[in-house]
């Protein structure tokens, strides 16, 4: 993961991902599109498929229990 040094909020953040069932990959894809990357964005910086980012946002929205992106930002807008 691209942790070098978290902040307090991105810490309790990434907490509450692991606790919903995120995986470390799908971690990093969710901080960036929290970040405003678009999934093509996210695949180049983690040097990594656009199909392969779409899959793993779409397994992100499952285990969330949300549609999509905008409902991402709203998931994690409290920390």
């Amino acid at each position: 993961m691209f942790r070098t040094a978290e902040s307090a909020p991105q810490a309790g953040l990434l907490a509450l991902m692991q606790k919903r069932g995120l995986t470390a990959r799908e971690q990093e894809i969710a901080l960036l599109l929290l970040q405003g990357c678009l999934l093509k964005d996210c695949a180049v910086k983690l040097n990594i498929s656009y199909g392969t980012v779409k899959f793993h946002a779409k397994n992100i929205y499952r285990k969330l229990g949300i549609a999509g992106r905008s409902e991402l930002l709203s998931a994690f807008r409290d920390l």
